[in-house]
């Protein structure tokens, strides 16, 4: 049944034909705003609209490349959220000029999408391929994705500048978890029809099992964990943050910003506790109802099981 319900879940939060369009058509309206500032300037969507790993609250990230844009020249962030406002395209416009990528935050005046601007970070766009064949790996990549995001989204710990873990880190764990699962790889498990199993066996090796102490996650090849002091990224300050090693770039920990991972843990820990209390006394309820049924009392319509973990919160509704 809890299969049954992500595949539903899925479904239904996934992006329409006219969504991922209007998507397209927000980022148009900026790069129209920012090439009227500079017609030479590059603007490219990057993230979760070329995987269609988003959900219906999610960002749209973009960012403008500006070959003569000098490093960290906040003037540029500021100029073009003023330029967006006069405009009239955005509304609820933020420059957020001290973050370790200064970015400007906006909600896009028609559609009111939620829009992240930057400047000159190619690892965004670089990343995209990679995520597309890491999605291509297991059926299963995709819907745990969406369902960790939803999760996470509903308890604020989706954004990193929160302390959260952000959309690439939570690919990565899926894909890291879906890599050194041993029933997968001996074929126990399967991941187009045991979707429940593996979401709880997930909440259970994020919230209960892993040693964030020691261990840090790295998806090359077929995946594996390596010793966070051994590489040199053991924060004295707070040696149980996340670890995870960039694809893209070995030395860079895509993690080390999500200070609020032990809440995180925390969330997956109840999250993994709430589903097994839930499946356990389902079963023993079926059982029940089997014998009921001998003497002809009529089966009780059960409940869904994903909503104790995962809600569809009103924001997604309104946009489907």
């Amino acid at each position: 049944m809890l299969h049954q319900e992500i595949q539903h879940f899925v479904e239904y939060i996934s992006p329409s034909p006219e969504e991922h369009e209007m998507r397209f058509m927000v980022y148009k309206s900026i790069e129209q705003v920012v090439q009227s500032l500079w017609p030479e300037a590059k603007v490219r969507l990057f993230g979760s609209y070329d995987t269609q790993l988003y959900l219906p609250t999610s960002d749209i990230d973009v960012v403008i490349f500006l070959p003569d844009l000098v490093s960290n020249n906040k003037r540029y962030l500021y100029l073009l959220a003023q330029t967006l406002e006069t405009s009239g395209v955005a509304t609820k416009i933020r420059v957020v000029a001290k973050a370790r990528v200064p970015i400007i935050k906006l909600q896009e005046a028609v559609s009111r999408y939620q829009v992240d601007i930057s400047f000159n970070v190619e690892n965004g766009v670089q990343s995209v391929p990679i995520i597309k064949e890491m999605v291509l790996k297991s059926p299963a990549v995709r819907p745990l994705v969406l369902l960790l995001k939803q999760f996470l989204l509903l308890r604020g710990l989706n954004e990193v500048y929160n302390g959260g873990l952000g959309s690439y880190s939570i690919l990565l764990i899926v894909v890291n978890f879906l890599q050194l699962h041993p029933k997968l790889s001996t074929g126990q498990v399967d991941p187009e029809k045991d979707l429940g199993r593996l979401l709880v066996d997930l909440f259970f090796l994020y919230g209960k099992k892993f040693n964030y102490m020691q261990d840090g996650i790295c998806v090359e090849g077929e995946g594996s964990y390596f010793n966070k002091a051994e590489k040199g990224w053991s924060n004295s300050k707070d040696p149980g943050l996340l670890s995870i090693q960039d694809p893209q770039d070995p030395n860079n920990d895509v993690s080390k910003g999500s200070f609020e991972i032990m809440r995180v843990k925390q969330a997956f820990s109840s999250a993994y506790d709430s589903l097994t209390s839930l499946l356990s006394s389902q079963t023993v309820s079926e059982r029940s109802q089997d014998n009921n049924e001998r003497g002809n009392v009529p089966r009780k319509q059960a409940s869904s099981i994903l909503d104790i973990v995962i809600a569809i919160s009103p924001g997604a509704i309104q946009n489907r």
